[in-house]
């Protein structure tokens, strides 16, 4: 029998029903990365958060990274007990440690942060005022942040 197909065209397409984008379990604040061996979008990576501030005015600090990537610490005392908390598997962690103006603070490192051989500790800045950049990667498997970088006196 003959009959009619009504067709409704609409260019309203959304992102996954593209060809050339994979989106796999979305997650707030994701970027697309283009992946040129693929030829393929896929949601990955998470932008940067906002910078959180922690001040040690003690000898115990908490240094949590499941709401940022960056935490500006500022040390008014020397820090004997740091526990770093929050990370996700492969999460990018700088600290902007910064000593007050006094200076010559200190920090005991955890036993979740790893040093590798060419980097075996971390000596900040003595100097009053002063900023230092360490960057840590988190590695869920073995429960540990890799220090990767370690910037001076800023």
């Amino acid at each position: 029998t003959n009959g009619t197909i009504y067709v409704r065209i609409s260019n309203e397409s959304r992102l996954d029903e593209l060809h050339n984008v994979v989106i796999s379990s979305p997650s707030a604040r994701q970027a697309l990365v283009y992946n040129s061996s693929t030829n393929v979008w896929n949601n990955t990576g998470v932008i940067p958060k906002k910078i959180n501030s922690v001040t040690a005015t003690t000898s115990t600090a908490t240094l949590d990274f499941s709401g940022t990537d960056i935490i500006r610490f500022t040390l008014q005392s020397n820090v004997t007990i740091l526990n770093i908390t929050g990370a996700g598997d492969g999460q990018r962690c700088e600290l902007e440690i910064i000593q007050d103006a006094v200076g010559s603070r200190t920090i005991i490192w955890p036993s979740n942060v790893r040093f590798g051989t060419d980097m075996t500790a971390i000596v900040l800045s003595i100097q009053g005022n002063k900023l230092d950049r360490v960057v840590l990667v988190y590695v869920d498997s073995i429960a540990k942040y890799d220090v990767i970088s370690i910037v001076r006196g800023f």
